[in-house]
């Protein structure tokens, strides 16, 4: 990247290098996902909740910019404490976006969600969550519960050549089942 940035500054000056790094970052910082476009209208004027938020795929400048969006958005995370966020508190103080109400804050498991109401939102985010539950196929059926008719469920998860525990076997489709059967 040195090199390229080198090679440009011998040939344009300056003015060369702060257009390639400025056309550089905005490429970067405009990067969507693909389906992005034609989902806006699935959250526009919509009311959500995310499970395991806030995250950066879905701020302003993410790949999946939903926040912007929505009309409300409500999370749920797993304690009152975690790595990410640091203390939690319950209620109304769930912030997401700046330009956006506060939503409600619930400190719930994402496979226990009896406590909220079933068919109550438009729609379910979540990122990089399921790969981390213990049983993911309570889970889902939690998250789809919570939906309204028609409603939507996007989910991040990672490909898993590309985390850390890359080497580990893949858990098998019959033990999941089984997980789920047990509870």
């Amino acid at each position: 990247m040195l090199a390229k940035l080198l090679r440009i500054f011998h040939s344009r000056g300056i003015a060369g290098v702060l257009y390639a790094v400025n056309s550089r970052l905005s490429a970067l910082l405009a990067r969507r996902a693909k389906s992005f476009q034609v989902s806006q209208r699935l959250f526009l004027g919509k009311t959500g909740i995310e499970i395991g938020g806030p995250s950066t795929v879905f701020a302003r400048r993410g790949i999946f910019p939903v926040y912007p969006l929505v009309a409300q958005l409500d999370n749920c995370n797993y304690d009152k404490t975690t790595v990410w966020e640091g203390n939690i508190t319950q209620g109304q103080t769930f912030q997401f976006d700046r330009s956006k109400p506060l939503g409600q804050q619930y400190i719930i498991e994402a496979t226990a969600m009896g406590c909220l109401a079933s068919g109550k939102y438009d729609f379910v985010i979540s990122s990089h969550v399921l790969e981390h539950t213990a049983n993911p196929i309570l889970a889902l059926s939690q998250w789809l519960r919570l939906l309204k008719d028609q409603g939507t469920l996007v989910l991040i998860l990672p490909h898993k050549d590309n985390t850390f525990d890359h080497r580990r076997p893949v858990t098998t489709l019959e033990h999941l089942i089984d997980d789920f059967k047990v509870e």
